[in-house]
């Protein structure tokens, strides 16, 4: 994109696992010109594509219709409450977002494909936390399809740090949150550990993510 602009690549995925992954999202991020907020669009693959994501480019994604968000520095009392009542830092230490258009309703692909969904999303992120306050209901019946009920929102630290070795010329990775580097998939960890970790958390999230060696126990 143009010096103003940049984009960010997001995959994600459940349980430690990298492989299953279930969302590939772009990020196109364009400050504005007082440099005070910064708006975000987010585009999806077509289905079927995200297999060849490397040999694709960014055409290939589409934008998901109203789904665009602002940043700011100020936190909304009412959109962004869960960050004043138990933030891992300061409250002014964050930046936030909402919804530029409020709400938006999309048709679902990987969660129940076809479905239309209403979804309502708020976010803060801290150096080392990413609150994200996500919710997807039945446009229709008003009913939850995903989210907290409670405006509880994911809750996730940063893993690792982005650095530029410049012996190589090239960017590294560096852990800097050793209790969650297992989270990063099979290499940076025991079988053991992994068993254990996900014990602690109250096991998988589905039973489709059950590694090989775990649905060869059952």
């Amino acid at each position: 994109g143009s010096s103003a602009q940049w984009h960010v690549l997001g995959a994600f995925y459940f349980d430690g696992q990298p492989q299953r992954m279930f969302r590939i999202r772009l990020y196109q991020v364009t400050p504005s010109q007082s440099k005070e907020e910064v708006f975000m669009r987010i585009y999806t693959l077509p289905p079927g594509l995200e297999g060849r994501l490397r040999n694709e480019d960014k055409d290939s994604f589409e934008s998901l219709p109203n789904c665009d968000v602002k940043w700011t520095k100020s936190a909304d009392p009412v959109q962004h409450a869960y960050a004043f009542e138990a933030p891992p830092t300061r409250v002014e230490d964050a930046v936030h977002a909402v919804m530029v258009h409020g709400e938006a309703i999309v048709d679902s692909i990987t969660m129940i494909p076809g479905k239309p969904i209403r979804i309502l999303d708020q976010l803060s992120l801290w150096e080392k936390d990413f609150w994200i306050n996500d919710r997807g209901l039945d446009p229709v019946t008003g009913n939850f399809i995903y989210g907290n009920h409670r405006g509880i929102p994911y809750c996730m630290e940063r893993v690792t740090s982005i650095f530029k070795d410049f012996e190589s010329r090239t960017w590294q990775r560096k852990v800097i949150n050793d209790s969650l580097e297992w989270t990063m998939g099979p290499d940076y960890r025991t079988d053991e550990q992994y068993d254990s970790n996900m014990d602690q958390i109250g096991g998988p999230s589905t039973r489709m993510n059950l590694s090989g060696r775990e649905q060869q126990k059952q």
